[in-house]
């Protein structure tokens, strides 16, 4: 999972990822696994686009969206419930 966001790291210039993201990815998908890892992107940016529309709507937050805690709030749910999430997501097909 690091190289895309390295990729996407080098193509913006580090404006659509940061090091930091790719490195965390990097060294969770290490741990994990490339199918939890996988799941963990997911869950990540889904639960970050989430809670910051609810934050940019409500309290008036920044445009400007730190991804590194929703990542690793991804890596932790993919780490307690992955097996669980990807049997489910691969059993509706």
């Amino acid at each position: 999972m690091s190289v895309p966001l390295l990729l996407v790291f080098i193509l913006t210039g580090g404006r659509g990822i940061g090091g930091g993201d790719v490195k965390l990815m990097a060294v969770c998908g290490l741990f994990l696994g490339w199918k939890h890892i996988l799941v963990a992107f997911l869950l990540g940016c889904v639960l970050g686009s989430v809670i910051h529309l609810l934050r940019m709507r409500f309290a008036e937050a920044d445009r400007v969206l730190a991804m590194g805690p929703y990542l690793a709030l991804g890596v932790f749910i993919a780490l307690l419930w992955g097996p669980q999430l990807l049997h489910w997501y691969l059993s509706m097909y």
